[in-house]
């Protein structure tokens, strides 16, 4: 289902009038596939990735990761990736996402 559903997601996500934060969050649910495509996404280069030049997009991919599965081995990538986003990003609205998204992380970390 993920490897079927994942390829036009991505596609909705970049090119499509979708609203891109439900987009990103479900691609988020699909679980260390749908992570792992979008940390790699976020780290591409702005002049790759069309999608990565409006920060409106960035935001709600740096928003969605807020709800990565802690218990996953992967949450390692996800954390790394929004200390990345936010040590390289010059927007402030990306950049407070990302501060915020880590902290919920932390929270739920607390809770298990």
């Amino acid at each position: 289902m993920v490897a079927q559903g994942l390829p036009i997601l991505l596609k909705l996500l970049k090119d499509g009038q979708q609203n891109k934060q439900i987009v990103a969050e479900t691609i988020i649910a699909l679980g260390p596939r749908g992570e792992t495509e979008l940390i790699s996404l976020i780290k591409k280069s702005p002049s790759d990735v069309r999608l990565l030049n409006n920060s409106k997009a960035k935001e709600c991919i740096v928003k969605a990761f807020a709800l990565a599965n802690i218990e996953n081995p992967n949450v390692d990538f996800v954390i790394e990736t929004l200390f990345y986003t936010y040590a390289r990003e010059t927007n402030t609205s990306v950049r407070r996402s990302a501060l915020i998204s880590l902290d919920i992380l932390h929270k739920k970390s607390q809770k298990l």
